[in-house]
C-alpha cells in the first residue's frame, strides 16, 4: 500500500464518469423516496403491468445482485439498464451520520416489468436480516412500514414488490390459492411476490441467502381481524417448532412489551389461534430448506423466518403505529458484534474520525481526524469479517485537527472498517469502496 499524505482535491463523488451507463448517485430521504415509488404502483386487479419475467431474465437479475452484493455497482448498473433498472448509491440524509444505500429501481418513466424495488445497506448493523413487504398495496401500508423497519433496524436489505398482488393475469403453478383476486379461491397470480419462485423477489432472497447462510427474514403482513382474533399472528412458515433461535416468539414478546394492549399469536406455539400459517409462502420455505419452495412444504423449522400478519388498527393505520413492529424487530434481533477489536471513544476523547471525504469513495478517500493528545497514529483496515486487510503507522500528531489520505487502490470493492489508534484509544468509521 502506498504512503500516505494530506489528501488535495474534491469529493470523489464529483469524478462519477458521464455518458448513459454512468452510476448515479442521489441523495436525500430514503423513506421519502420509497413512498413516492409506492404511490405509483399499478393497483389494478388484472391490469397486467406486472411482466413476468423469463429464465434468461432471472438470469440476468441474478447476476446483477451477485455484482451488489461484491461491490460491484457498476457493473450491477450496466447489466440493469438493460431491463429499464438502474442501480443508484443513495446518500440518507435524514439520518445522522448519512447511511449510503444502493437501491435497485426501475429507471423514471419506464413503463414495463414492475419487478419490485430492493435496497442494500453498505452499513447494516443486523448484517443477516432482510425486511420484505411482499404485498404493499393489499396489505395496506406495510411498505411504509417495511421501508421504515429497514431503517430503524439498520437492516441488511428491504424488498418491496412492483404492483398489487392481483395485478398479474397469468397463475403460478405454485401450490396454494387465495381469495385475495376474486370471489372465490384461485391460484397465485405470478405478480404475488410471497407465493412465486421465478421472480426477482426469490431470486435476490437465493442470492442473499447464498451469500449469507444465517440470513434472517422478517416479512410484514396484514389481515382483516376477526371478532375474537388476535392483534398480530406470527408465524415461522411451517407448523413445526424450530430448530434454532425462535425470533417469531421473540418478536411476539416485544411486541406486547412495546404496547400491553396487542395481543400477539404465535401459531406455532398456539396452533389454534388461527390458520395464518403462511406454508404456502415461497420466501419461507426457502429460507426453511424446502427441496423445491414452489410446490413442497418445509417440513422444519430454522426459526430464521419471521412472517408477521397484523390488524389494521393499532399497527397499520398511523405512521406511529407503523414503529411499534419495527421496535419489536429491533428489540428481538439485536444488533452485530463489532467485527473490529478495541474501544471506540467518542469525538473529543482520545482520538476520534470526524468524517471521511468521500464516503462511498473510488480508490482514495481524505480522513479528518482529531487527537486529544500528542502522539504517533497507527491506521488499521479491516474487511467486512472482521479479518485486517492493511495496517500503517501513519505519523506523530500534535494534539488537533488533521487529515490523511486513505489510498485502497490495491484492495477489492466492498465494505470496510478504518480504525485509528492513539495508544490504547481508538475510533473506527465504515467505509464503502467503489470500483
Amino acid at each position: 500500500m502506498k504512503k500516505y499524505g494530506v489528501v488535495i482535491g474534491t469529493l470523489l463523488f464529483l469524478l462519477a464518469a458521464t455518458g448513459t451507463n454512468a452510476q448515479v448517485y442521489q441523495s436525500g430521504d430514503l423513506a421519502t423516496h420509497i413512498d413516492a415509488i409506492i404511490g405509483t404502483m399499478p393497483t389494478a386487479v388484472g391490469g397486467g403491468d406486472y411482466l413476468q419475467p423469463a429464465l434468461s431474465s432471472r438470469q440476468l437479475w441474478r447476476e446483477i445482485v451477485d455484482h451488489i452484493l461484491a461491490g460491484e455497482y457498476a457493473l450491477a448498473h450496466t447489466d440493469a439498464l438493460t431491463k429499464s433498472y438502474q442501480v443508484v448509491i443513495w446518500t440518507d440524509t435524514a439520518i445522522i451520520p448519512n447511511p449510503v444505500h444502493v437501491v435497485l429501481e426501475r429507471v423514471p418513466g419506464a413503463t414495463s416489468r414492475y419487478w419490485g424495488t430492493f435496497v442494500f445497506n453498505t452499513a447494516p448493523k443486523r448484517q443477516h436480516l432482510v425486511i420484505q413487504s411482499p404485498h404493499p398495496i393489499y396489505d395496506s401500508n406495510t411498505g411504509y412500514q417495511g421501508i421504515r423497519m429497514y431503517r430503524t433496524t439498520s437492516a441488511r436489505a428491504f424488498f418491496i414488490s412492483g404492483t398489487h398482488r392481483c395485478n398479474g393475469t397469468s397463475y403460478t403453478p405454485c401450490d396454494g390459492t387465495t381469495s385475495a383476486c376474486s370471489d372465490g379461491y384461485e391460484a397465485y397470480r405470478y405478480s404475488d411476490m410471497a407465493h412465486v419462485v421465478d421472480s426477482t423477489y426469490q431470486v435476490t432472497t437465493e442470492a442473499l441467502l447464498d451469500n449469507d447462510p444465517s440470513l434472517i427474514i422478517v416479512q410484514a403482513h396484514g389481515f382483516a381481524q376477526g371478532t375474537g382474533d388476535p392483534d398480530l399472528v406470527i408465524s415461522n412458515g411451517t407448523i413445526s417448532r424450530p430448530t434454532g433461535t425462535d425470533y417469531a416468539a421473540s418478536v411476539a414478546a416485544a411486541i406486547e412489551a412495546i404496547d400491553g394492549t396487542l395481543d400477539a399469536a404465535v401459531v406455532h406455539l398456539n396452533p389454534g389461534a388461527s390458520d395464518l400459517w403462511a406454508t404456502n409462502n415461497t420466501q419461507g420455505r426457502l429460507l426453511n430448506g424446502s427441496s423445491e419452495p414452489c410446490g413442497t412444504p418445509a417440513i422444519s423449522a430454522t426459526g430464521r423466518f419471521v412472517h408477521v400478519e397484523q390488524a389494521r388498527v393499532g399497527l397499520r393505520d398511523t405512521a406511529a403505529n407503523w414503529t411499534k413492529l419495527a421496535n419489536a424487530v429491533a428489540a428481538a434481533i439485536p444488533v452485530d458484534a463489532s467485527p473490529v477489536p478495541g474501544d471506540i471513544v467518542a469525538p473529543g476523547q482520545g482520538i476520534a474520525i470526524v468524517n471521511t471525504y468521500a464516503n462511498p469513495f473510488q480508490g482514495r478517500t481524505r480522513v479528518e481526524f482529531s487527537v486529544s493528545r500528542s502522539g504517533p497514529v497507527e491506521m488499521d483496515v479491516y474487511d467486512i469479517a472482521g479479518r485486517r486487510v492493511a495496517h500503517t503507522e501513519v505519523g506523530s500528531y500534535e494534539a488537533g485537527v488533521h487529515n490523511l489520505e486513505w489510498n485502497a487502490e490495491q484492495l477489492p470493492a466492498g465494505t470496510y472498517i478504518l480504525r485509528l489508534r492513539q495508544g490504547d484509544m481508538s475510533d473506527s468509521r465504515r467505509c464503502l469502496l467503489l470500483r
